[in-house]
């Protein structure tokens, strides 16, 4: 289908009359190929190895090649499949210029994106998102390779980023809560296990819907309060806490300047949150016990609170909000980690562990801003 797709020059092969879609929004009748991939993240083996940039695509000819599908659905493919006009076209010769005369004015399926965003869901995660109460697996190597190649791929769309693809890269990348936790917080780039660009340009992309920005943010709550929680190095698990919060708030605030004379986004996003509406990423996430979890819902529960009270204020796109609005989030970040280290905290007033959060939070926003000005 893909081989078929590239060499009609028209690039016409699936569009349907635009009067037909109409009275029939049949999807995978409109793009069929979108349809396929649908059908393919029910198995997300399939998925990861038909995505995966180093998988073979002609197994028998004795060459070990790579392939570009990954690439060709994010950043090459037409998605305008349904005619934009309504002059009839020639059917001897549908790419002449007679044929279809405006194919530039083609628009996109109202579901576009829908099967390639699920595949992608599968190929990454290693979950059925179709039937995802199985939780979460651990990630392959062609997951990982999925991941990495959707990261590259979408950030170098910039603005021009899919919307529809927003939310299901929300559930990738909280998907992988550790390895974009350890970028957010890192440093510098040899700190980080993934492109820290590209991952501050594609939060800034998800954080232009507001419920794909809460599924990512409440993904990472989890593994931010995951880390507190365990063994590890107490000092550095409260300095990557705040750094990751200052990093994704910043990455908030540029994703809304994208949209900020956009009267429809603008809407969008100062409409009151309807927690209810929102499907949540438990079953892509690691489980967490049920202590974790209640602090995790009270952290999830203080941000929304925030966001509310920022946009009833009608505060959505203050800049000076970046690093003042989130004093709630941060106290409560400070009343987890005291909670999982009381030994330090016995001897450490609360004010001085919100202070040094609220401090590591204007540093990742620092470094965030700086990533954006070398072009992320």
């Amino acid at each position: 289908m893909i081989a078929a797709e590239k060499a009609d020059k028209g690039n016409d092969i699936w569009d349907l009359p635009k009067r037909f879609t109409q009275s029939r929004d049949e999807w995978f009748a409109n793009d069929p190929l979108d349809g396929l991939l649908g059908i393919m993240s029910k198995d997300p083996e399939a998925s990861a190895a038909f995505l995966d940039p180093q998988s073979d695509p002609n197994p028998d000819d004795g060459k070990k090649t790579g392939n570009d599908r990954l690439e060709y659905l994010t950043r090459k493919r037409d998605w305008n499949v349904v005619d934009g006009n309504l002059f009839m076209r020639n059917p001897h010769d549908p790419d002449s210029m007679w044929g279809d005369p405006l194919s530039y004015s083609d628009i996109e399926d109202a579901q576009t994106r829908a099967g390639f965003g699920a595949a992608l869901v599968a190929g990454t995660t290693g979950i059925d998102p179709n039937n995802s109460g199985g939780g979460y697996v651990t990630h392959s190597e062609a997951n990982n390779r999925v991941f990495e190649g959707a990261l590259k791929h979408l950030s170098a769309e910039k603005n021009d980023f899919p919307p529809s693809l927003r939310t299901s890269m929300a559930v990738v990348m909280g998907n992988y809560g550790d390895e974009v936790h350890a970028a957010t917080s890192a440093h510098n780039d040899s700190e980080s296990p993934i492109d820290r660009s590209q991952v501050l340009e594609v939060a800034k992309q998800i954080s232009r819907d507001r419920y794909s920005y809460l599924t990512l943010q409440d993904s990472i709550n989890h593994e931010i309060v995951r880390t507190i929680s365990s063994d590890g190095d107490p000092e550095e698990s409260w300095r990557r806490a705040g750094r990751t919060v200052g990093f994704l708030e910043e990455a908030r605030y540029q994703g809304l300047q994208v949209d900020v004379d956009d009267a429809k986004s603008k809407a969008s996003w100062e409409a009151k949150m309807d927690y209810h509406r929102w499907g949540g990423v438990a079953n892509f996430i690691p489980k967490v016990g049920d202590a974790v979890q209640r602090e995790v819902d009270v952290l999830t529960s203080k941000w929304l609170e925030e966001q509310t009270t920022r946009i009833e204020a009608g505060h959505a796109r203050d800049n000076a909000e970046v690093n003042t609005n989130g004093e709630d989030r941060i106290t409560a970040l400070s009343d987890i980690w005291r909670k999982a280290n009381p030994d330090i905290a016995a001897s450490e007033k609360p004010y001085v562990t919100t202070d040094k959060l609220d401090s590591a939070t204007k540093d990742g926003s620092a470094t965030a801003r700086n990533l954006a000005g070398k072009g992320s």
